[in-house]
């Protein structure tokens, strides 16, 4: 069984996570030959993302008692290596254009629940609060330039697509007006699709 597929920026690969008996794995597929390769190999790992060079895949991780949002390179050649351990348990991650910044979103329950945050990648990684609330903001997005960050909230009677700015602080501007999920860029960040 897989799920969460994530082509990558040239559109050659896919990453995909993938279930089989007891483990969950991130597994890269060359779609002109139809061929996998086997991207993580310990602990339960889920919800691949690719960053803007297409370079590495950004993961979730649970190893031992631990989530934590990991990396590796796309080809496998060398080891994945953790980005961050955040205090609550991530569900889900991206990281800005830039690689400056990790915005994630995090699991049910605790003090952030469902809520999405950003840390920076260089310096203090002091945690950002970027949308809080009561119900549930997930699936978000950053544009190419990395200035505006789009997702999806339950806030309203029904799930809406919002965009904020980023990493500044801002008003968020609805962009759906009769529901909307699953909010992606285009190329060129000029127009947003849900």
């Amino acid at each position: 069984i897989s799920y969460y597929p994530r082509l990558s920026p040239d559109g050659t690969v896919m990453a995909i996570t993938a279930f089989s008996g007891s483990a969950t794995d991130v597994w890269i597929r060359d779609i002109a030959r139809n061929t996998f390769t086997r991207l993580t190999v310990e602990g339960n790992n889920s919800r691949p993302e690719w960053s803007a060079d297409g370079r590495y895949v950004l993961f979730i991780s649970s190893r031992g008692s631990k989530v934590g949002i990991w990396r590796r390179l796309a080809d496998a050649s060398a080891p994945a290596e953790l980005v961050y351990q955040p205090e609550v348990e991530p569900f889900e991650a991206i990281m800005s254009p830039d690689s400056k910044w990790l915005i994630f979103r995090t699991a049910p329950g605790g003090k952030y629940p469902r809520d999405i945050l950003a840390v920076p990648l260089t310096g203090e990684r002091v945690v950002k609060e970027l949308v809080t609330g009561p119900l549930s903001e997930n699936l978000m997005r950053l544009s190419p330039d990395g200035k505006w960050l789009a997702y999806q909230s339950n806030e309203g009677n029904r799930t809406e697509v919002y965009v904020r700015p980023f990493p500044g602080n801002g008003a968020r501007i609805t962009v759906s007006d009769n529901g909307g999920t699953e909010a992606g860029w285009a190329r060129n960040g000029r127009a947003l699709f849900y």
